[in-house]
Order: structure tokens, then C-alpha cells, then sequence
């Protein structure tokens, strides 16, 4: 097997992965878990797990490698922050849907960035994506937009921003040193967090399942073939499979949960879904 084909199955295991992380995240928010003692415990097993594999690059040695890899994690740490406090304010499967948009937001950023002129598919795709999050988000009578959902989609930015910067980190440097570096400042900042708002009350007393899945699996594992994933696979087709994972998300939420599949779901996810595909799809390649 190639590098580029098992970078396929290891990004396509990936959505599936982090679409049930969002039941994972459900567990511990029922259970107990705060927002910043949630992301400390997290990541904190999450860094241990990959730690030891670690060692023989020497990370801790490349200042280099330290220093982006951290401003990665704080990145990381601001999107997860958004999207945890978004989810206990909303559903799973609105929150699965709306930080999909990272999909949406990345072309927007690398045209800020780059200056490389938008195509009139992304025009499209942003359309599309914010009448599908107006309809998923808004209530029956299509007036009222949860602080929830607002707060995923701001969660939804960062993850693009994240995604854009670990593209050129790994490119330069070990993705598994990478990982446990992004890991640990994520836990720290979720400890500083902790401290600040004082709010060591929010030590769940249940949950452990739910932590333990998204810290091993959807962190530990996750984010390692993320970061090995994007050394051989374009961004482009890395963001079209990962925009599966709302579809993922949203089949669990109501198998394990019970959460209603309205028409508002239904009709926004689809808009969201074609949101990304459009985005992605490079329509003069198919053409030809």
C-alpha cells in the first residue's frame, strides 16, 4: 500500500472518527463536564497517548517546530472552545452541520491571504451555505437563530484557520511531533481556562465514556491522521470528505440520542452539504 492510499483511508476513517465525537461530546456535557475542564481532560489524554511514539524525533530540541505547532494548538483551543460552550446551547446535529462551513470558510481566507481571485463557485457555495444555516438555525417560524449556532459557526472559522496554517506546518515538519505539541497546548489553555473562570466544579461526574472516545479517537488518533493525511492529499479533497462527518453526526445523534430529524435538518443540511461540494469540485477539470 502507497502513502497516498493509506492517506485516503486514514482521512476517510477520520469523518467517521470525529462524527461520532460529537456523541462523545454529548456524554461528558450530560455527565457534568465544563467547558475548559472538558478541553483540558481531553487533550491532556490525548498528548499522553501520543507521547511516548514521540520521542525519538526529539521535538521538545526544534524551537521551530514548537512555536508553530503551539500557535496551532492556541488556534485549535479558541475553535473548541466556541464549538463546546455552541453545543450544549444547540443540537448535535446542528452543530455537526454548521462546523462543516470550515469547508466554505477556507477558500474565503486563502483569497485574504493569497490574493488568488474567488471563482464564482465559491460565491455560490457561501450562498448556499448561509441560507442552509439560516434554515437549519432558525426556529419554526424561521425569526429566531440560536446563540448556539452562532457560536459553532464562529467555532467553524477557527477550524478553518487551524486547517490552512497545519497544511504548511507539516509540510515542514514530523506530523506526529506536530500532533503531540498542538495536543498539549490545547490542554494547557484549557487548564488556564480552568483556573480563570474558576470552575473546577466543572470535573463531571459521569461522561467517562464520552471523554475517553473523543480524547484517544477523535484527538489522539483524529488529529494524527489529520496531520498525516494533508502531508499526501490536497486540502481541497481532505475538506470534501471531512464534510462528511455532519452526515455521520446527525444518523448517530438520532440513533443513540433520539434527536428529531426535522425538515429545517433535512432541507438545511442538504444546502450545507451542497455548499461544500460545490466549493470543492473543480468543475473545468470534470468538464474535460
Amino acid at each position: 500500500m502507497n502513502k497516498k492510499t493509506l492517506a485516503y483511508i486514514l482521512i476517510w476513517l477520520t469523518t467517521l472518527i470525529w462524527g461520532f465525537g460529537y456523541i462523545g461530546v454529548e456524554d461528558a456535557i450530560q455527565g457534568g463536564w465544563g467547558t475548559f475542564p472538558l478541553i483540558f481532560a481531553r487533550f491532556l489524554i490525548a498528548a499522553i497517548v501520543l507521547l511516548p511514539f514521540s520521542f525519538k524525533s526529539k521535538w521538545w530540541k526544534n524551537k521551530g517546530l514548537v512555536l508553530e505547532a503551539a500557535l496551532n494548538g492556541l488556534v485549535l483551543f479558541v475553535a473548541y472552545v466556541l464549538q463546546t460552550i455552541g453545543q450544549s446551547m444547540t443540537s448535535i446535529a446542528n452543530t455537526s452541520f454548521l462546523t462543516v462551513m470550515w469547508v466554505v470558510f477556507i477558500p474565503i481566507f486563502l483569497f485574504i491571504s493569497t490574493k488568488k481571485k474567488l471563482e464564482i463557485k465559491n460565491y455560490i457555495g457561501v450562498v448556499l451555505a448561509v441560507v442552509g444555516a439560516f434554515v437549519l438555525c432558525s426556529s419554526q417560524n424561521m425569526t429566531a437563530i440560536n446563540l448556539g449556532d452562532v457560536l459553532v459557526i464562529g467555532g467553524a472559522v477557527c477550524f478553518a484557520i487551524q486547517i490552512i496554517h497545519l497544511e504548511r506546518v507539516v509540510l515542514k515538519y514530523d506530523a506526529l511531533s506536530v500532533s503531540v505539541v498542538q495536543l498539549f497546548t490545547v490542554s494547557l489553555f484549557g487548564l488556564l481556562g480552568t483556573a480563570f473562570t474558576s470552575s473546577w466544579n466543572g470535573f463531571g461526574s459521569g461522561g467517562y465514556i464520552g471523554l475517553i472516545y473523543i480524547a484517544v479517537f477523535s484527538s489522539s488518533l483524529g488529529f494524527l491522521f489529520q496531520a498525516y493525511g494533508q502531508k499526501y492529499i490536497a486540502p481541497t479533497q481532505v475538506a470534501l470528505i471531512f464534510s462528511l462527518e455532519s452526515v455521520v453526526a446527525t444518523i448517530a445523534a438520532a440513533l443513540i440520542y433520539q434527536e428529531t430529524i426535522n425538515e429545517h435538518i433535512i432541507a438545511g443540511g442538504i444546502l450545507m452539504l451542497l455548499a461544500t461540494l460545490i466549493v470543492q469540485i473543480d468543475f473545468k477539470k470534470e468538464i474535460k
